[in-house]
């Protein structure tokens, strides 16, 4: 056992590993690789004391809380192979288990950076009146002043507007409208005269 973790203490510089505090202690992974042996058949591995300090090393490089989960027979390893996992498959399945991790990492140190760039609160909390005479009056300073000829500003303008639209036609705003059709007109048959006569 001693042997095994001094060979565990040289093996080091894994890029996936989390912070060196979160990581499982060299005699855990040493007895989490045990336990993991132990369901499978010796067999299956040519030389157990190179298994075992190859699983050790990977398993000290990831927090106890996903060895144990790759080492649990109902969530792990075990449940699921029916032969003993190669190293890289343990590896495979320590950083699955350790994606969600990263992410709530990521996440808290996102947040911490974000509460480093707001401001102290240095002083009491404006009130409601304050905010008001900073941010424009009671209204926000989003009551706008209409422009002359931007159309109806209350609803009894608006209700105005819609009865006098009702009562109009779609082409009074056209301006000779009939003349305007006439010309389209003898346009159109001047195309298709011209059409008929190519042919």
């Amino acid at each position: 056992m001693e042997q095994l973790s001094k060979t565990l203490s040289t093996i080091s510089g894994n890029r996936y590993a989390p912070p060196k505090t979160d990581r499982c202690s060299p005699s855990a992974a040493i007895e989490y690789a045990a336990t993991l042996m132990g369901f499978f058949p010796a067999a299956d591995i040519s030389d157990p004391r190179v298994f075992a300090t190859g699983l050790s090393a990977v398993l000290s490089d990831y927090p106890e809380e996903v060895v144990r989960r790759v080492v649990d027979p109902r969530t792990g390893l075990p449940g699921r192979l029916k032969w003993a996992p190669r190293i890289a498959e343990v590896r495979e399945a320590c950083e699955a288990e350790m994606e969600p991790i990263r992410k709530r990492w990521q996440r808290e140190r996102e947040a911490h950076e974000r509460r480093k760039l707001l401001p102290e609160n240095t002083g009491p909390r404006p009130t409601l009146e304050e905010l008001q005479a900073r941010c424009g009056g009671p209204d926000w300073g989003l009551q706008r002043t209409p422009k002359p000829g931007a159309g109806p500003q209350t609803i009894a303008e608006c209700e105005a507007k819609i009865e006098e639209w009702k009562t109009r036609s779609p082409f009074d705003d056209v301006p000779n409208f009939a003349e305007e059709c006439a010309k389209l007109m003898k346009h159109m048959d001047e195309r298709a005269a011209r059409r008929k006569a190519a042919e």
